[in-house]
């Protein structure tokens, strides 16, 4: 299963190319990396992010309510669950901070029929592990929580304010398509575009 997380955002822009900081996430690549966070669900139940280092491949999404591009993106990160989890891979909904109350960020689910689990990370605890600082953010993880893909879903925004008609480029589709095939993704990390995590 394949877990997407995504992280609300604030007011950052990212350029649309592959990220060439040289800069790797903090998320060692080690099976295992991901610490066992005693975190919430959004329906009140228990999540321990540490199940993420095993059953399942996993899609984390860094998700904000009230983030411009997370609203824009809304359709597809529900399109993209329905099409994968059929097969096996595993979606999650991450929430960092406490600027947005539960009721808020149950609106938004609601209202685009995101049916995913939704994970609350009021100290950044998970959000940092993982090294994501932009919403929407995506990060695919394999069955073992090493990192397969982070970045941005597709290049259909290229800059804060900015998109094309359509996407020329589907980061995140790519890099499911390649695991599925055991294969390692065109691009292991681009730049997501959007805003920064506060």
């Amino acid at each position: 299963m394949v877990l997407v997380l995504v992280v609300g955002c604030q007011s950052g822009a990212s350029p649309d190319r592959p990220d060439e900081s040289g800069q790797s996430s903090p998320l060692n690549q080690a099976a295992g990396s991901i610490p066992n966070l005693p975190l919430k669900r959004l329906d009140g139940s228990a999540f321990a992010s540490g199940s993420l280092n095993r059953d399942s491949a996993t899609v984390l999404f860094l998700l904000s309510p009230e983030c411009p591009l997370c609203l824009d993106y809304a359709y597809t990160f529900r399109t993209l669950a329905e099409e994968y989890q059929a097969r096996g891979i595993r979606f999650v909904g991450l929430f960092p901070g406490t600027y947005f109350s539960e009721l808020q960020i149950k609106k938004y689910c609601s209202r685009f029929r995101l049916e995913f689990p939704m994970v609350l990370d009021p100290d950044y605890a998970l959000t940092r592990a993982l090294g994501a600082n932009t919403t929407p953010e995506a990060l695919l993880l394999n069955e073992q929580g090493q990192l397969v893909y982070q970045g941005g879903i597709d290049n259909w925004a290229y800059e804060v304010g900015q998109k094309r008609l359509e996407p020329t480029e589907h980061y995140l589709r790519d890099a499911l398509q390649a695991f599925e095939n055991g294969q390692k993704p065109p691009l292991a990390r681009t730049k997501p575009v959007g805003c920064l995590i506060e």
